[in-house]
């Protein structure tokens, strides 16, 4: 079974749509880029500081897929 990393995103909205004659429940988010690998092996995996990229990376994904729920505080 593959594995994949979890992808960190903020969700813009909720919504519901129709596919393959399903009602499904998704939402519209925007992702971020992967962790820094340097910050996060210095922080022995504690802290992960990502790229937020905005209109660019806008996804539709299925509610389901969301696992948990978390906050990205701005870093400088």
């Amino acid at each position: 079974m593959l594995t994949k990393a979890p992808i960190f995103a903020e969700v813009q909205y909720f919504f519901q749509t129709t596919i393959q004659g399903e009602d499904e429940t998704v939402a519209l988010v925007s992702t971020f880029d992967a962790p820094d690998p340097q910050l996060l092996a210095e922080s022995s995996g504690a802290l992960r500081v990502c790229q937020y990229k905005g209109v660019a990376a806008l996804e539709v994904v299925p509610v389901k897929n969301i696992t948990i729920c978390i906050a990205m505080i701005p870093f400088k």
